[in-house]
């Protein structure tokens, strides 16, 4: 993530477009439901039945740094939307 000269956030990777569930309400203002990101997938230990093999690494860091991108990613977005909060 940067922060370019006209102040928004750029996001520098990312999996796949944001996919948005937005409700049109009958007087034509929108809902935003919910938003989907991709995220990558985390690498469990294998529990091996013979305990002289070398235990795999657990995902703690993995899963730390996957949130990490995340709290990252949704900052960002929410930057992106503040122009679009309600000033009533």
């Amino acid at each position: 993530m940067r922060k370019p000269r006209k102040g928004m956030l750029e996001l520098l990777a990312w999996k796949s477009e944001p996919e948005r569930n937005v409700l049109c309400k009958p007087d034509g203002s929108l809902v935003v439901r919910g938003v989907e990101i991709a995220a990558a997938a985390i690498d469990l230990a294998r529990k091996w039945d013979d305990d002289s093999r070398k235990q795999d690494k657990g995902p703690h860091d993995q899963v730390a740094a996957l949130f990490r991108r995340l709290k990252t990613s949704l900052h960002a977005w929410t930057m992106a939307l503040d122009h679009l909060a309600s000033t009533t």
